[in-house]
């Protein structure tokens, strides 16, 4: 199931810092091959703009769904 979340609802729960270390994290695993990082993609319907992003279970920068 597609969970959509607005840039409101991620700043709520996450920190600048959570965020600038989970993106190191997730470089360093990205310049060893550990891990394949996909672009997000802008899409438009029905007049907006919608990034997409395109991932799949597992862990990402040590975060685990539940």
């Amino acid at each position: 199931m597609t969970l959509h979340i607005s840039e409101a609802e991620v700043r709520a729960v996450l920190t600048m810092p959570q965020a600038v270390e989970a993106v190191e994290e997730i470089s360093r695993k990205q310049a060893t091959g550990e891990v394949v990082v996909h672009p997000r993609k802008a899409i438009r319907i029905a007049g907006r703009r919608i990034l997409s992003l395109y991932g799949r279970g597992g862990f990402f920068a040590g975060l685990r769904r539940q």
